[in-house]
This record gives C-alpha cells, sequence and structure tokens, in this order.
C-alpha cells in the first residue's frame, strides 16, 4: 500500500499486507531534467520496493506471483504510474487505485511544469547555476531547512500541488520510469493486462476545505481565471485557449458567483472524479482485463476525518474516508491514541471495505464467489458500484444524472483542449 506519508496501519483478513511511504515533494519528484536529477524519485521508491517484495515475499509466507499494488491519493497516482512503467513489468499482478489516477485532473507530468516549479524553487534556495550537475552538488550541501523553507513557499505558489511526476527522455544508465503521458500510455494499452479496482469518494475535496480557504483558491481564480483549469489542460493549450476554457469552466462551476462549496464540487468533479471515470472508459476500451470501479458515498457514524482534521460537512464520503474503512489512518489520530472510539455500524463497513480489497488479491475480482453482483465497468455504461451502506451490493449502476453530466463537460472540455 504506498502512502505519502506511510500514515495507515495494514489490516488484512488472511493476506500479507506492506504499507510503505514514498518520497514527495521536492525529495520525491524535482527534475532537473538530467541524469543526476531526473525526477520521479517517489516512483523509483515504489519500483524498490517491488523488487524489495519479490526477493524477500516468501520469507513472510507471501506470494511474489500474487502482488497487488495499492495506492490511496497521490499514493494512488504512484501506483498507477508505476503500474503503466515498464521497469515494473512482471513485479505486480493486480492494481487498487483510490481517489488518484496517473490521469488525474489536479497535476500534469508536463516537462514544462516540472522545470518551472524547479526554477521557482532554486531561486528561493539561492541556486543560480544552470548546470544540473553543479546544481545537484549545491543542494546536497544546502541546510535541510532551507530546502524545506523554499518547498514550503513553492507549495503556497502553486497551489494544491506542486513538485509532481514528469515524463522522462532516456539517459544513459537512468532507469525511465514514465516515458510518456500517461493518458497516452492507458490509450496504448500499457498495463492492459492488469485487473484494477478504481474507486473515489463522493465529496472528495471536502477534505481539502481548509488548505482551499488558507491558499484563497477563489482570489487566485478571481486574480488569474486561467487558475481554474487543470493543469495537464493549461500546459497543452496556447493562453488565449486557456482563458477560453477557464471562462467557460467558470460560467458553470461558479454561476451565480464563485464560493467555496462550488469551487469543492468543482474540484471534486475535475481533479478525481472525471479522470477515474475516463480511466475506466479507456481501459475497458482497451485493455484485456476488468476494471471495477466504485465510488465511496457512505456518512458514518464516527468520521475519522472530520474528527482528526475538525471538519464539518453534509453527508457522503470526503478524500480518504474509504481507506479508513480499510486501513487504520495514524495520521489523523492523536499521538498517544491507541484507537478511535469504537463503532457499530461503522465496523460493519469496515468489514465490507477489506472485503473487497481481500477478494480482489485472492482471485482478481471485489466478489469471488457472486461476481455477477460486481460487474466489470463498461466502457459505454460506465457502471460502478455506489458503496452507501455496509452489507449492500448496489451493482451495475451505470453513470447517468449529474454525474453523467459532469463527465461529459469534462470530457468536452478536454476535446476542445486537443
Amino acid at each position: 500500500m504506498l502512502s505519502t506519508p506511510a500514515s495507515g496501519e495494514c489490516r488484512t483478513r488472511s493476506s500479507h499486507c506492506e504499507s510503505y511511504g514514498l518520497r514527495i515533494n521536492v525529495f520525491g519528484y524535482l527534475s532537473l531534467n538530467s541524469t543526476s536529477v531526473p525526477g520521479n524519485n517517489g516512483l523509483r521508491d515504489a519500483i524498490t520496493l517491488l523488487k524489495w517484495v519479490q526477493r524477500n515475499a516468501r520469507a513472510f509466507g507471501g506470494d511474489p506471483e500474487n502482488v497487488t499494488l495499492a495506492g490511496q491519493s497521490c499514493g494512488s497516482v504512484a501506483a498507477h504510474l508505476v503500474s503503466l512503467s515498464k521497469a515494473s513489468v512482471g513485479l505486480l499482478k493486480r492494481v487498487i487505485l483510490m481517489s488518484g489516477v496517473g490521469n488525474g485532473g489536479f497535476y500534469t507530468a508536463s516537462p514544462a511544469y516540472a522545470q518551472s516549479v524547479a526554477t521557482m524553487f532554486l531561486g528561493y534556495v539561492g541556486i543560480n547555476s544552470t548546470d544540473a550537475d553543479k546544481i545537484h552538488e549545491q543542494l546536497i550541501h544546502t541546510p535541510l531547512d532551507k530546502i524545506m523553507e523554499a518547498n514550503r513557499i513553492v507549495q503556497l505558489k502553486t497551489g494544491l500541488v506542486s513538485f509532481v511526476p514528469v515524463v522522462e527522455p532516456e539517459r544513459p544508465g537512468v532507469t525511465r520510469i514514465l516515458d510518456d503521458y500517461p493518458a497516452n500510455l492507458v490509450k496504448r494499452g500499457r498495463a492492459k493486462d492488469l485487473p484494477m479496482i478504481v474507486g473515489v469518494t463522493s465529496v472528495e475535496c471536502q477534505f481539502f476545505k481548509q488548505r482551499i480557504e488558507y491558499l484563497d483558491m477563489l482570489g487566485i481564480i478571481d486574480d488569474n481565471s486561467i487558475a481554474i483549469l487543470p493543469p495537464n489542460i493549461t500546459y497543452s493549450v496556447s493562453e488565449s485557449e486557456a482563458l477560453r476554457l477557464s471562462k467557460i469552466t467558470i460560467d458553470k462551476y461558479f454561476e451565480g458567483g464563485a464560493t467555496v462549496d462550488k469551487f469543492i464540487k468543482y474540484c471534486t468533479n475535475s481533479f478525481f472524479t472525471y479522470p477515474a471515470f475516463k480511466l475506466a472508459e479507456w481501459t475497458a476500451s482497451v485493455g484485456t482485463s476488468a476494471v471495477y470501479m466504485y465510488q465511496f458515498d457512505f456518512d458514518s457514524e464516527f468520521n475519522a476525518v472530520k474528527f482528526g482534521k475538525m471538519l464539518t460537512y453534509p453527508g457522503g464520503g470526503a478524500h480518504v474516508e474509504d481507506q479508513t474503512f480499510v486501513l487504520r489512518v495514524n495520521s489523523l489520530m492523536d499521538p498517544d491514541e491507541k484507537s478511535f472510539p469504537p463503532r457499530t455500524r461503522d465496523d460493519l463497513m469496515k468489514y465490507w471495505m477489506t472485503t473487497f480489497f481481500v477478494n480482489f488479491m485472492r482471485c482478481s475480482h471485489p466478489i469471488c464467489d457472486h461476481k455477477s453482483e460486481w460487474p466489470a465497468t463498461d466502457a459505454k455504461q460506465l457502471n460502478y458500484q455506489l458503496i452507501k451502506e455496509p452489507m449492500l451490493i448496489n451493482n451495475n449502476i451505470n453513470l447517468t444524472g449529474e454525474l453523467r453530466a459532469e463527465f461529459d463537460f469534462q470530457d468536452q472540455l478536454f476535446k476542445m483542449a486537443q
């Protein structure tokens, strides 16, 4: 299980689970487009983990031929990108993606973006050299607190994400991790033989409400309307086209005036829901293995996310909430707490979610004995499992109504950007 950082305690039934934290931010994804700093260190960490599992799984009673790679949020993006990498061939058998896909809307793998963020970061560190090897040497000798302060400023300047995975050119002596944009790799059928569970929550961006307010995202968009666009659109079109597309987006989501709640709805649909269903559509069209979609919409009696982040919002599942019913999320607990208060209906949901995941690790299907109850996602219908109550199968729900309208809008937006 990839997370950023390692914040969950793995608890599975009759399965072996490794929870692993990979490098993020400047340490995980700074790219100088060079042999010394090629970028994607966080993804290289994941490849290293998978190779370690291949060498050591049997010592723990595991099967190196039956490895499931799972991730949540940025860890989910990493898991997906690793599965698309030629470097991971033979290292895993299936993938579980929770609230994050390689073609996600909250980042772009554009080398131009990576260069702009690197230039910004180096300016705050005080490094003016343009030679990548010299920059690398200076960074090695730069005090950690200075690096972290520059990293903090870059995060404030760039919004919700800053340092991210990047498409790499071939370099002698360097294992290439990401050789093309994720969308292109998926559409070409890369990793088409890997079964996948792809999940989203119903109100993802409620989790980020405090950061959205702290960064004043509404003010940023008011000053520069292009800031509302997914970065993978911004870095693929001209400025005039970006302005046109941003107006279309603002007219749809901010009708009657911008509010944080309206931005949260936009954020949920654009950054998480649409990319996940688009991945399912592409994969179902070209793949030989099944994709199983779900939307987590459970209104729990005790909400670990609300409790840990001191949030209030109406029903539905925010970012991370589905993970709290698969893993115990230690990062949301006080240091001296051993567990959250006992639950009843919530305990059933914990059992329900772990059953799906453990089944998938065993038989490559969320429901091993009655597979018709959760059919694979169809490229046209985009059917999914609505996880709203424990022990209740809502199978074969097609993407309709508001979700379909949101999908079609985002789809059209990306088509206009091509």
